[in-house]
Parts: C-alpha cells; structure tokens; sequence
C-alpha cells in the first residue's frame, strides 16, 4: 500500500515538472516569435536534459539508495550477530575456566 501512495505521489510530481516544463516552452516559444525555430530547438534540448535528469534520479538513483539501504541494514544485523556471539564466547571462556578451578580443587 505505501509503496502505491509513493508511486502516485512520484507520479504526481513528475505530472506537474513536466507540465511546469512544457507551459515554460510554450511561453518561451511565444516571447521570441520572429526566430522560432533557435528558441524551440533551444528549449526542446532543455526540456529532454531535464527529463533524462529526471529519469536518472527516479530510475537509477532511487533503487541505488534503495540497495545501499538494504546493503547498511544488513550489516547492522551482521554486526549485532557478531556481538551476541562474542558475548556467548565470553561467557563460554568464563564458564570454562570456572570448571577448570572446580576440577583442580
């Protein structure tokens, strides 16, 4: 469910760059009418660099963060788990010794 609400909102902004964008292109196109063809090409090569930098940062560099999430909560785990086995080994170490005193006495 969260991840259907994060998609819609991702969409949603997405929606709304892109028709910020394309009213901006329009407006630009309208201001500089005796040279259309410069300032539609200009701003088209603007608008698709700002698209892919849009893709590159939903497609690419979202899931990056995602591993590299997933990546540090394993090694919490793996390092919690160390932890505890270090604390068992000691207590063993303890126990051990104890059994050794109780055997030469």
């Amino acid at each position: 469910m969260e991840s259907t609400i994060a998609q819609l909102g991702v969409g949603g902004i997405f929606a709304i760059l892109l028709i910020r964008e394309v009213l901006n292109f329009v407006q630009k196109w309208r201001s500089t009418p005796e040279n259309p063809k410069t300032s539609t090409h200009h701003n088209m090569a603007e608008l698709q660099r700002q698209v892919a930098e849009l893709h590159q940062w939903l497609y690419v560099q979202r899931p990056f963060d995602d591993a590299l999430q997933k990546i540090a909560q394993a090694i919490e785990i793996q390092a919690h788990t160390q932890r505890e086995t270090i604390d068992i080994l000691r207590d063993l170490k303890d126990d051990i010794r104890d059994l050794k005193r109780l055997r030469s006495n």
